[in-house]
């Protein structure tokens, strides 16, 4: 098989930050060019910024690597990211940025190349070191808009993206404990484990009326399934699990799996449903800007404020008591400094 024509499925993108410039790669490295992918870096040898240039998008930047390799640098390149997150030396700001990094790469590694043990405790040395900063709130405001500003993968984006807002919600309301925090970050983090693109597209945002039968039960099963994955790892708990489980359920008992209602479903999972929808209609909301616009929106100033008409319009009547926690959330998350 060419260099230029591998399976979308065989690669995965990895924010260029995260390359050493300077010194010989683990793997090789690789650009998007329309639907083909081309080399542009050899393992063993330092990148040639010139050739990965010419190929780049510089409003994206992104580059990418094969699974196989991504399982290799998380192996060798774990404990060196996470040296320089805990190193007293190392910018606040600087630290955030990788945390952000190395928790996205190790998301995508077990999303993509597979679950592994080792693989979940990574993570969760990642979740640990970050107690501390997430529960002192000003602290909270530039740690989650670092992460929502480095997080790229399409896998990663809806997981990480509603582990942010959801934490929010949760951590605006009490204090909790450094074992129950890794449980609501565990819970948000892998609530769709083990769900599957269909088409390169999220099912989360594909109407129902598209669905064939089999992929909508393979949807409304995904919370279940999930929890499995993590049973088999030893990683559940009674909140991940219902966390997970109840996510997708509704205040007036029209979700899924169970068809619970408001007042049964645990409060937490009520605000990772939230998150969910948020995450949902940010995507739906930037895809109809992008239709005006080139590039990107800016989040900040009046992009936040259109966003937030958007959500007013598009909530259901049973949610909008929860209107002021999600936009607390949205001026903590999106909101330019």
């Amino acid at each position: 098989m060419s260099d230029a024509g591998l399976s979308v499925h065989d690669h995965i993108l990895v924010p260029r930050a995260a390359i050493p410039p300077d010194q010989p790669l683990a793997f090789e490295l690789y650009v998007k060019v329309a639907d083909r992918f081309v080399k542009v870096a050899n393992r063993g040898e330092a990148i040639d910024p010139e050739r990965i240039q010419r190929y780049l998008n510089h409003e994206k930047d992104l580059l990418y690597i094969d699974r196989g390799s991504l399982a290799r640098f998380m192996d060798e390149k774990f404990a060196q990211i996470f040296d320089m997150i805990q190193s007293p030396s190392t910018p606040t700001e600087a630290k955030f940025e990788w945390f952000s990094r190395c928790l996205e790469l190790g998301y995508v590694d077990l999303k993509i190349v597979g679950a592994h043990a080792d693989k979940f405790m990574r993570i969760n040395s990642l979740i640990d070191w970050s107690y501390d900063h997430f529960r002192r709130r000003e602290v909270r405001r530039v740690f989650m808009r670092q992460i929502f500003k480095s997080v790229q993968h399409p896998l990663s984006k809806r997981a990480i993206f509603g582990t942010c807002f959801s934490l929010c919600f949760i951590l605006d309301q009490s204090e909790t404990t450094p074992t129950s925090f890794r449980s609501f970050f565990n819970g948000s983090l892998y609530r769709d484990i083990s769900l599957v693109f269909h088409e390169e597209r999220d099912p989360h945002m594909i109407p129902f009326a598209e669905f064939t039968p089999e992929h909508r039960e393979e949807f409304e099963k995904h919370p279940s399934a999930s929890v499995e994955i993590l049973r088999s790892f030893n990683m559940i708990d009674d909140i991940t699990r219902a966390m997970i489980e109840q996510h997708h359920e509704q205040p007036r008992g029209g979700g899924f799996p169970n068809g619970l209602k408001r007042v049964e479903t645990f409060l937490p999972a009520q605000y990772l449903s939230l998150a969910d929808f948020v995450v949902s209609e940010h995507k739906r909301f930037r895809r109809g800007v992008e239709k005006v616009e080139t590039g990107l929106i800016h989040l900040g100033s009046s992009g936040l404020f259109e966003f937030i008409d958007h959500l007013k319009k598009t909530m259901a009547e049973e949610n909008q008591k929860n209107l002021p926690l999600i936009l607390r959330a949205l001026h903590e998350v999106l909101e330019e400094s």
